[in-house]
C-alpha cells in the first residue's frame, strides 16, 4: 500500500527525438502511481553535441512523488522507448527550511536607500598631469 510517507521525490529529465513521445512518458508515470509535483513541457533545443546522430531534440523534466520500488521499472521502460535520446533520474536536494529573519538588509534601519549611492572617496591621481606630459613631449619632439 502506497502512503505519502513511503514515497520519495524524484526528478526525471529527458531528451526526446519527437515531441509526440511526451504523452507516453506521462502515461508511464501514471501507470506507476506517481504523483506529479511539477512538469515542464518539452521544448525543442539544439544539442551541445550529437546524440544518436541527432543535432536537435526536445528537453523536458518532471518532479514527482513515487514509491522507490517503482524507479527500476520506470528506468527499464524509459530505456526501451525509441524516442528517448537520453534521460536521467535524480533525487533532488531537500530545500532547507528557512525561518523569517526580518526585513532584507536593504530595508533595515540605517541602511542607505536603494536610490542613494554610498559615498566613495575620490583620490587624487598619482603621477604627472596631462599638462606636464604634453610639455615633456614638446621638449623631446
Amino acid at each position: 500500500m502506497d502512503t505519502e510517507q513511503s514515497k520519495r521525490e524524484y526528478e526525471i529529465s529527458y531528451w526526446l527525438t519527437d515531441i509526440a513521445a511526451e504523452p507516453g512518458i506521462s502515461a508511464l508515470f501514471a501507470k506507476h502511481s506517481a504523483e506529479v509535483k511539477f512538469s515542464k513541457p518539452a521544448l525543442e533545443m539544439r544539442l551541445a553535441y550529437p546524440i544518436k546522430k541527432q543535432a536537435r531534440g526536445f528537453f523536458g523534466f518532471t518532479r514527482l512523488l513515487l514509491h522507490p520500488a517503482a524507479i527500476k521499472p520506470i528506468h527499464e521502460e524509459l530505456s526501451r522507448m525509441p524516442a528517448i535520446l537520453r534521460f536521467m533520474i535524480v533525487v533532488p536536494d531537500a530545500e532547507p527550511e528557512r525561518e523569517p529573519s526580518g526585513p532584507p538588509p536593504a530595508m533595515r534601519e540605517g541602511a542607505p536607500a536603494p536610490s542613494e549611492k554610498p559615498a566613495v572617496p575620490v583620490s587624487e591621481p598619482s603621477g604627472p598631469s596631462n599638462a606636464d606630459l604634453e610639455a615633456k613631449l614638446k621638449e623631446l619632439g
